[in-house]
């Protein structure tokens, strides 16, 4: 069987062309379907579960009981970060209007030994730490290593802690924009 190819040279393109296809270019940012802020970031959620455990707690010296200074280890299951852990540094004070307000940072850590920065501020209503403790609260990403290097998002987080078993657990939901 022979094949016979034919080509075609294409027409140039006119002035008026360019300007057409300008026309469609524009149109089309300014619909939002190319967005040149977002087109080199993958935006997806980040969601998922804790079970931690303290590992070191210290109290205000004297009398006074705050703030307390803790330091916790959990296993992480997350989507974007598979089965992992993290290192927290969590303080917390007392609030008169709203029971403890605690901040902290965590240093998650991937299956694949990525490290995820992550900033926090959690608030319980309940002020009585050897009761168990029902916190909420939100988080924002602020870096990370690897593939997380320039990692961006927030979200919110719930859970209830335990600090005379020294046990922990949360969950989480939100979104993470990691740069291309």
């Amino acid at each position: 069987m022979n094949t016979i190819l034919h080509f075609t040279r294409l027409p140039r393109k006119t002035p008026r062309r360019k300007i057409a296809g300008l026309g469609v270019l524009g149109i089309a940012l300014l619909m939002g379907i190319l967005d040149p802020a977002k087109a080199g970031n993958n935006t997806v959620p980040y969601r998922g579960r804790t079970d931690g455990w303290v590992t070191s707690i210290q109290f205000s010296p004297g009398k006074k009981m705050f703030p307390v200074n803790l330091t916790t280890v959990a296993d992480e299951i997350s989507v974007h970060g598979g089965h992992g852990y993290q290192i927290s540094s969590i303080t917390i004070n007392s609030s008169k209007k709203s029971g403890l307000i605690a901040t902290g940072k965590t240093d998650a850590v991937s299956a694949d030994r990525e490290h995820l920065f992550i900033d926090f501020t959690i608030a319980s209503q309940n002020a009585d730490l050897t009761a168990p403790i029902q916190y909420r609260g939100t988080f924002t990403i602020v870096g990370g290593t690897g593939r997380f290097e320039g990692a961006t998002g927030s979200g919110e987080l719930w859970g209830e802690a335990r600090l005379t078993e020294g046990t922990w657990c949360g969950e989480f939901d939100g979104v993470i924009s990691i740069p291309r």
